[in-house]
This record gives C-alpha cells, sequence and structure tokens, in this order.
C-alpha cells in the first residue's frame, strides 16, 4: 500500500507542477496586455454585438454575442470554459462570470451567472474574456488527497492498480435478449461482482449498450445508480438510452455544458419548476436590495445610521 501511496503523491506533485504552469500561461497572456493584444492572442473577443438573451429551463440566462467580421481572429473559446462578460466603459466598468454553451468563428452562446440581465450589456463597448479554471485541478487535488488518506478506498486502490485480484460471486445468470453472447458475458460479470467489474473492447462493439442493461439490471435490486462518464457528451448520451427505457434520470451539471434536449432533466430545471420557486426568487432578490442598501453607508456615521444598517443586514440574512 506505501508504493500505491507514494505513486498518488508522485501525482499530486506532477499536478501541482502542470496548474501552475498553466496559471503562468494564463497571467503572460492577461498581464498587461490590451485588449488588441488579447484579442490577437485568441483569449479575449472585443468588441461584441449582444444577438440576443432568453431563460433556459434552469432559470439561467443564456445570451448570444456576435463579433464584428474583421475582428474574428483564432481563438481559444470552446464548450465549458469559464468567461467573463465585461463592460470596456471606463466610467461603467462591470462584468459578469459565466460558462461558454458554445462557440464558432462568428457568435458563441454563454450561460451567464446571473438571474437577471445586466443593464450595462445594453450600452455597448461589452467584451468576453477567458478565465482560468482551476476547479479541474481541485477537484484531482481533492480526490488524490482522499485515496491516499482515506481507509475506504484501500480494496479499490489495490484492485485496479494490481495488489489484489477482484471477487465475484456464484448467482444464477441473466440472460437478455438483444445482447450478443459476449455482452450477456459482460453484463453478468458486473452483475455478480463484489467491488468492480471492467467493460473492455474496441470501439462498435456495444460497450454503451451493454451498460445500459446493466444499469436497468442493477435497478432492479438497487434504489438508484450514480452514472459518470469522462465528457459530458458522453453523460447526455447515457442520458437519452436511459431515458428511451423510461428510467427516471437526474442529469447534474452545469446547464451550460448540458445539452438543449438534456436540459429538462438537470437539477436546475427541477428546481425551477418547483411550486416555491418563483417566491425564492422574489425573496432572493429582496435581499440583495437590502444587502445593497446597507452597503451604502459610509463609515462615518452615528448611531442611528449604524443600527439602520445592522437592521437592514439582519433583514436580509434571514
Amino acid at each position: 500500500m506505501s508504493t500505491i501511496n507514494q505513486g498518488l503523491n508522485k501525482l499530486i506533485e506532477l499536478l501541482k507542477i502542470e496548474k501552475e504552469e498553466d496559471l503562468l500561461q494564463y497571467k503572460l497572456k492577461m498581464s498587461d496586455t490590451s485588449i488588441n493584444e488579447r484579442r490577437r492572442q485568441g483569449v479575449c473577443w472585443y468588441p461584441l454585438i449582444i444577438d440576443g438573451s432568453r431563460f433556459n429551463a434552469g432559470e439561467r440566462l443564456v445570451i448570444t454575442v456576435k463579433r464584428p467580421e474583421k475582428y474574428r481572429e483564432h481563438h481559444h473559446f470552446s464548450s465549458g470554459k469559464l468567461v467573463s462578460l465585461f463592460s470596456a466603459e471606463e466610467e461603467d466598468s462591470q462584468s459578469v462570470n459565466g460558462v461558454v454553451n458554445q462557440a464558432n468563428q462568428e457568435q458563441m452562446i454563454i450561460t451567464l451567472n446571473s438571474d437577471d440581465e445586466p443593464k450595462w450589456l445594453k450600452k455597448g463597448k461589452i467584451g468576453a474574456q477567458l478565465l482560468f479554471d482551476e476547479s479541474s485541478y481541485k477537484e484531482m487535488n481533492k480526490t488524490l488527497k482522499k485515496l491516499i488518506t482515506s481507509e475506504d478506498y484501500d480494496q479499490i486502490k489495490k484492485i485496479l492498480l494490481g495488489d489484489q485480484v477482484p471477487e465475484f460471486s456464484e448467482k444464477n445468470k441473466t440472460f437478455v435478449q438483444g445482447l450478443n453472447s459476449s455482452q450477456n458475458l459482460a453484463l453478468n460479470k458486473v452483475l455478480s461482482a463484489q467491488s468492480m467489474a471492467v467493460i473492455h473492447g474496441p470501439p462498435g462493439t456495444g460497450k454503451t449498450t451493454t451498460l445500459i442493461e446493466s444499469i436497468s439490471e442493477t435497478l432492479k435490486v438497487e434504489n438508484q445508480v450514480l452514472v459518470c462518464a469522462p465528457s459530458n457528451n458522453a453523460v447526455d448520451l447515457l442520458i437519452e438510452k436511459l431515458s428511451e427505457r423510461d428510467i427516471s434520470v437526474l442529469r447534474i451539471g452545469h446547464p451550460a455544458r448540458v445539452t438543449e434536449e438534456m436540459l429538462g432533466l438537470t437539477l436546475d430545471a427541477r428546481v425551477a419548476n418547483h411550486k416555491d420557486f418563483k417566491d425564492m426568487k422574489s425573496m432572493r432578490k429582496k435581499a440583495e436590495e437590502y444587502f445593497a442598501l446597507a452597503k451604502k453607508y459610509k463609515r462615518s456615521f452615528g448611531y442611528a445610521e449604524r443600527e439602520q444598517r445592522k437592521l437592514l443586514y439582519e433583514e436580509a440574512h434571514q
């Protein structure tokens, strides 16, 4: 086990080096550079034309932006990237973050982290630039540390890295019509696994089909199944196949990284369709207004003003 943990610790060191280099490259592109230079480097779109806005099924604001033909340089914007939408007005410098749904040479669709459309979007001089996304690094680092420190994963580590042979129970074999002999063999391996099983094969051999059957069969003895995949497209494909089998699915993930067809199955959409959602949204807006009022008080104020600010903060928190 010590050898396994040494390897995982080495991975953490390498991950840190990769993140530092990634951050350095980002800073070199962003620091002390003009908007024109960032645009040439492909990390900024400016100027932008707001081509439309709407609220998606999860009540998130989605905007479509275009850039003029003469400013359509090569860029690094793509689906899932974090961006900052900003106003270049010197007197009204503001920004709001979001996630790219999709981007091509002409236009980009962005889901904003905002419930309402910022008023400054209508004033022109709008741009968008890439943000450094350290969330993936945080998740990988957290997972590696958990693998090292928690005894709950000792067996998994040993099996995956070849120190322990996986065990399978003896049980009645399941045969599913529509699967060939190899797929049925794989299905039974999954159902009889005491810890884990691996379905392996070249493209086009029906691994997804076998996995869908494995989930369906597992749900006959379990209340729920957590299904993960290495990409959002892969998750959406699994959801599509499961939905075709009338299996109830809840899609976890940022709405910007989910296809339009699958938005109705996201957690955001479930929340937005809840009977109390409008009341919750109204309360949150009122709380933000109280916070804004409280922050308007200056530092040099008397007892009455101090008490008023305190009451506003208390009301906002409540």
